[in-house]
């Protein structure tokens, strides 16, 4: 595999710019391509400024046969197509749009060796087309480029720096699927703590784990960049060193910065310890430690603010919480205890959801869940002892935890509801937040470095995938969706399945039994009912930037490897990310 460092472009480096300021650039050579949204129309700005011009983007299309072409790709705003061949013409084009008539016209060419012929591609707002494009014999098709808006979150008005000087406080309870909490409408007590932070914070509906597991998952969310792109897949990988992060960034705005973390492949090896003056790592017994030393930590940090970042283990496997919690919602057997032995026989077994053995696991898994949201709220506790008025919390996961809806149980393996819907929760009092509020457009795991950036004025450096939703605070309109590009755990150079959450609509490929999926999350959050033959243009353009995203290279750390010492190796056993042959 070709060897690049994060941020090349045809083997030539990009120049980094202001992390959150500059938007990524994608490299449109697929046949069918796409980047917009479905969502709703860009609200209008306050009367008493001139509107912003909105950000243009251009997109081209290599056209494999000369004499015709099938484009589907999404559009925002005003949209023009240019079309480029030799020849004099006509080309017949037939414009499609989920649920709206085709419309035909013919386009007439000036004869030159390669004239371009253009045309205003009806409709607004945010929509999917799909141009299919004929040549008469003795004219040859060759490019097809597309001009519309790129799809942006809101700019931040009032809330720019508006955290500036706090302390702020991460917390990730792992392999926590956010229906699983009460906020996201459980029907059982499993999170108390968490749905009290909620109530006073921003909660975050619809966000979503730019990876099924753990490591890629906080390498993006200390980088802002997709796996694909800082290149932490695996075992034994390391953070490249150029790359900066979200800690290095707080520490250079004069934070103290320590880590307290469960998971070992959270670790100084794999680079993730970089920019933290302080990174403690504990065993998976060691649970109940970590808020006793959090709270010690910012009780000595006086008057300086401080990031401090917490990584729970609960409610990862072996579900095993202590007494009290073991069987607060479901009981252990000797077929269905929680343990690894157990877990991995029932899913080898591929049980549906519904079978008795998944539901007992499920609830052996609440149990677990309810033990992350006890020592979830400790930390809150600690949080607002340290200072209301100065410390912030923000609450997330780095993915979520399947139980057969789609065929898996654990995680890793697909990037479906139960993997990629995680819990978000902002908690800032005494700002200019609003407490009790809900933001309900999606976002990633790679927003959150440029959101961070914007509201805590941090200068981040280097290059984001995600975007800032500072203005999505403010209730302001997103305007436009986003893509946003999921992938699972890779094996040998490919994810075992990828999806594009686009608006409300959600792609999946390869999907259960199938290539591929479409979802309405809105009607079916669950994603049950695929729907692609209720939207086909929709479905197309989805499955064409798919494609898109799957022909771009792998950029590759250029840190160097290590190979996990006995110690590390042992831990990893011990939550079953290796076996004894070391797979």
């Amino acid at each position: 595999m070709e060897r690049r460092r994060p941020g090349d472009r045809d083997g030539r480096r990009e120049p980094g710019g202001r992390r959150g300021a500059r938007r990524p650039r994608a490299a449109w050579s697929a046949v069918v391509l796409l980047a917009a949204a479905c969502g709703k129309e860009a609200s209008p700005p306050p009367a008493d400024r001139a509107p912003d011009p909105p950000p243009a983007r251009l997109r081209r299309f290599e056209i494999a046969d000369p004499r015709s072409a099938d484009l589907a790709f999404t559009a925002l705003g005003a949209v023009e197509l240019a079309l480029f061949a030799r020849g004099r013409g006509p080309l017949e084009v037939v414009i499609e749009e989920d649920g709206a008539p085709a419309a035909k016209s013919l386009l007439a060419l000036s004869g030159e060796a390669r004239s371009p012929a253009a045309v205003a591609l009806p409709g607004a707002g945010t929509r999917a087309l799909r141009v299919r494009v004929s040549a008469p014999a003795g004219t040859t098709l060759e490019e097809a480029r597309v001009r519309d808006e790129e799809p942006r979150l809101p700019g931040a008005k009032r809330l720019a720096g508006a955290l500036r000087g706090r302390s702020l406080m991460i917390v990730v309870c792992d392999a926590l699927h956010a229906r699983r909490l009460g906020s996201w409408g459980h029907e059982r007590d499993t999170s108390p703590n968490v749905d009290a932070l909620a109530r006073e914070g921003v909660r975050f509906a619809a966000a979503n784990a730019q990876s099924a597991w753990t490591l890629p998952s906080i390498a993006t969310l200390f980088t802002g960049l997709e796996q694909e792109r800082h290149g932490v897949r695996d075992y034994g990988r390391a953070l490249d060193a150029e790359l900066p992060t979200l800690a290095e960034a707080f520490q250079a705005a004069g934070h103290s910065t320590a880590a307290f973390v469960q998971n070992p492949v959270v670790s100084a090896p794999s680079g993730l310890a970089r920019g933290f003056d302080r990174f403690t790592e504990y065993g998976r017994d060691a649970a109940a430690r970590v808020p006793r030393d959090v709270r010690d930590h910012l009780a000595a940090a006086g008057a300086q603010p401080c990031f401090v970042y917490v990584h729970l283990l609960p409610p990862h496997a072996p579900y095993a919480p202590p007494r009290e919690l073991a069987t607060r919602f479901g009981r252990p057997t000797h077929e269905v205890d929680g343990h690894f032995a157990g877990i991995d026989r029932l899913a080898k077994a591929q049980p549906a959801a519904d079978d008795p053995r998944v539901v007992q696991l499920a609830a052996l898994y609440d149990n677990h869940v309810a033990w992350g949201d006890q020592l979830a709220g400790e930390l809150f506790r600690a949080a607002a002892e340290h200072g209301r008025d100065r410390t912030v919390v923000l609450f997330l996961s780095d993915h979520g935890e399947a139980f057969a809806q789609h065929g898996d149980i654990g995680h890793e393996r697909n990037v479906h509801d139960e993997i990629a819907t995680i819990p978000l929760v902002l908690w800032a009092p005494g700002s200019p937040l609003t407490p009790g509020s809900v933001v309900r457009e999606p976002v990633w795991m790679p927003d959150l470095l440029p959101s961070l950036a914007e509201l805590f004025a941090l200068d981040a450096g280097g290059e984001a995938h995600g975007q800032s939703f500072a203005g999505l605070l403010e209730g302001r309109d997103a305007g436009g969706a986003r893509v946003l590009r999921l992938s699972a755990k890779y094996r040998v150079g490919t994810p075992d399945q990828r999806a594009i959450v686009f608006g409300r609509f959600k792609l999946v490929a390869p999907a259960r039994k199938r290539p591929t999926a479409l979802f309405d999350l809105e009607a079916d959050p669950g994603e049950t009912n695929d729907v692609s033959a209720d939207h086909p243009v929709l479905a197309a353009a989805l499955l064409g930037e798919l494609v898109r995203w799957a022909s771009e290279p792998l950029s590759e750390s250029a840190a160097p490897g290590f190979v996990p010492d006995a110690k590390m190796r042992a831990a990893l056993r011990e939550l079953g990310y290796v076996d004894d042959g070391g797979k």
